[in-house]
């Protein structure tokens, strides 16, 4: 007998989400049943088949949508309350530090949806509510009248960009399978390079700098007395043969957890991952602290938080164990005068820190990103600590950053003006430049930290803000190539396919080989890309998809143009028409980078001589 049958309430309603196919509700009848969709892939699947539907969004408010940001903000922090901050102690290192940021994403989901279903349900009190698996804690949470009706393991699929030629083509990877390919990478460098520590010299460690991109920093290491010791957990530094040959000339030494792992370790691993969870379980067992301290609104949302925390948290116990240990091997390894590090909030990041400061190492913080330098961005970038956090010293790109480190309270004589070696390389290089297509660089998830981002009427509005460009640039008979962020590819191939199937997508790999051959770039976020525009002479046009971050200096100070949908079109057709605009607007990109870029030419000596002080 169908569940249905048995059913004698007012209202049957289904909380759909992207973890649902319609199979799920084949047996439901649409004229009795009221669906909601509670995220784009949802909503996008149920008009597809023309289901008519609610929109969970549309049941909270900004209020609730700042709340959800704050709240997780302070409670992805749990780890520092004193009732349970020993417990979560490993070497002195406090595992729930290491992934405060990915509590603050889990968190923002999770409130976003436990908001919308208590406001729901509050609003049809006595339906009967049929939800998928993930929704189900939540939903048992407010109401008796609820059952599952879906149960879909989840894709633990990644995309990987595969590049042939000029081409890029996507395929996935499981995460075991590719955990298992970066095993064969990490043998097959310890093979094939084997560089030695010269004892008369200085030992730097670099962490996840990547080959290629900074090849010109790599090139120049033999000509400085250090060893740099190359330490990956995310892109190998061995890939291709190019890589291979930077690494060979670089006389670097080659770590990563492949080659410093041996039969001993990973029993000490093992037994330590399972004295830890013996720990953990009996820390989540102790429900009175954690009713109190999860709440927003002054609700308690523990009891249906915890499931979905604890298999969270249990799995993250036991990859930093595994980090740490491997990281204490590292320190044993080498007598390091300092490291050099990308961010300070990751966890690998965070745990090269802990050993560096308990040995007295200097950290030096590098910054690796265009940032958003307004008062709008403060408390973002403060929460992920873009602002030095444990670093002694920090290596901006230009006096422009260094002045608004100082003015948000760090010390002058920590920060080096010394530029980017990338792009250091790319002002050297000879371009041969063409016009042959309008270029836009678009990134739908630029603020996903921003519960806004999450709401479908946002993406909705992000697609149409794609489509219209798509449609301009098409409308004024130009070519268009499309160059997604690699790790945020969205919907941009299905906007563009039914605008013109002559638009081009361009998934994977970096937008640097695109960007000679087109005659202006349109993005859709501050991005690095506006840089290396200008750099290579390109004019660059910014069409904001939000207002968060407020003003940044590549507009107050003219680096690139800001347009709306309004006024693009006239904007293009000035630009590639007028020749003396068009000059003028390249003077004005050449001017911002003059503010913005210390050492253009020379970054990479600037940075290794740095390096290179006795203050290390």
């Amino acid at each position: 007998m169908s569940i249905l049958s048995t059913l004698t309430v007012n209202q049957k309603i289904i909380f759909f989400d992207s973890s649902m196919t319609i199979d799920d509700i084949k047996d439901f009848s649409l004229d009795e049943t009221l669906f909601f969709s509670f995220d784009y892939e949802s909503h996008i699947l149920l008009s597809k088949n023309n289901i008519s539907h609610k929109i969970s969004d549309d049941y909270i408010n900004q209020n609730d949508l700042d709340s959800i940001e704050n709240t997780s903000m302070k409670l992805s922090h749990w780890y520092d309350e004193p009732k349970i901050s020993k417990l979560l102690l490993y070497s002195n290192i406090n595992l729930g530090a290491l992934f405060y940021v990915d509590t603050f994403y889990l968190l923002i989901n999770f409130l976003k949806k436990y908001l919308e279903i208590n406001l729901i349900i509050k609003n049809f009190p006595k339906s009967f509510f049929y939800t998928s698996t993930n929704l189900l804690p939540i939903v048992n949470s407010f109401t008796d009248l609820t059952t599952e009706i879906s149960n879909h393991s989840q894709n633990d699929l990644i995309e990987i960009p595969l590049k042939i030629g000029n081409t890029s083509l996507p395929f996935k990877l499981s995460k075991n399978n590719l955990s298992k390919l970066r095993k064969f990478s990490e043998f097959f460098t310890r093979i094939i390079v084997r560089s030695k520590i010269n004892t008369d010299n200085k030992t730097i460690l670099v962490h996840n700098i990547t080959t290629q991109k900074f090849s010109d920093f790599y090139s120049k290491i033999s000509d400085y007395p250090l060893n740099v010791v190359r330490y990956d957990l995310i892109i190998p530094a061995i890939w291709n043969y190019e890589t291979y040959r930077i690494m060979k000339k670089s006389g670097c030494i080659i770590e990563n957890n492949f080659i410093l792992s041996d039969n001993i370790i990973n029993k000490k691993i093992s037994k330590s991952i399972q004295d830890f969870n013996n720990i953990s379980e009996n820390l989540f067992s102790t429900n009175s602290f954690f009713n109190t301290f999860f709440q927003i609104n002054d609700c308690s949302f523990w009891n249906s938080f915890k499931p979905i925390f604890f298999k969270f948290c249990t799995q993250k116990f036991s990859d930093y164990i595994k980090q740490i240990e491997i990281t204490k091997k590292l320190f044993d390894k080498y007598d390091f005068s300092a490291i050099m590090l990308w961010t300070e909030y990751q966890y690998e990041e965070q745990i090269l820190s802990h050993f560096a400061k308990q040995n007295n190492i200097p950290i030096i913080f590098s910054q690796h990103g265009f940032e958003f330098d307004t008062v709008e961005m403060i408390k973002s970038m403060t929460f992920f600590r873009g602002f030095p956090y444990k670093s002694d010293f920090v290596i901006v790109w230009g006096d422009l950053m260094k002045n608004w480190f100082v003015k948000n309270g760090v010390d002058s004589n920590k920060i080096k003006s010394l530029g980017s070696p990338y792009f250091s390389k790319l002002s050297s290089k000879n371009f041969s430049p063409k016009n042959d297509y309008v270029l836009l660089a678009s990134d739908a998830k630029a603020f996903d930290f921003k519960p806004e981002e999450l709401c479908i009427e946002k993406i909705v509005e992000y697609d149409k803000i794609i489509e219209n460009i798509s449609k301009i640039v098409i409308r004024l008979e130009k070519n268009l190539t499309i160059k997604p962020h690699p790790s945020k590819i969205f919907n941009e191939k299905k906007i563009a396919l039914k605008i013109n199937k002559n638009i081009k997508i361009v998934t994977g790999g970096d937008i640097e080989s695109l960007l000679p051959n087109c005659s202006v770039l349109i993005t859709t976020n501050i991005t690095t890309s506006i840089l290396q525009a200008l750099i290579m002479k390109k004019p660059v046009i910014l069409i904001r998809t939000n207002s968060y971050y407020g003003t940044p200096h590549v507009l107050k100070l003219n680096g690139c143009i800001e347009a709306t949908l309004d006024n693009l079109e006239s904007i293009l057709i000035k630009l590639l028409s007028d020749e003396k605009y068009y000059r003028t607007t390249i003077e004005s990109g050449n001017n911002f980078l003059s503010k913005y870029l210390s050492n253009s030419f020379n970054s990479s000596d600037e940075i290794l001589k740095f390096l290179s002080k006795e203050i290390f």
